[in-house]
């Protein structure tokens, strides 16, 4: 069962590339559990599910 609930995701210590690799990643996985992605900051993401 998936836990439906937010999380901050904060890349501001991660290289780049591997930070690029992190939001495909997540956002792949946030489209198929049909949730939202949204920019808080220059390297910080909320990603939530859509009630």
């Amino acid at each position: 069962m998936v836990n439906r609930k937010s999380v901050v995701v904060n890349l501001q210590r991660v290289e780049h590339a591997e930070a690029k690799r992190m939001i495909d990643f997540l956002s792949g996985t946030i489209y198929a559990l049909n949730g939202n992605m949204q920019k808080l900051g220059t390297q910080t993401f909320l990603c939530a599910p859509i009630m």
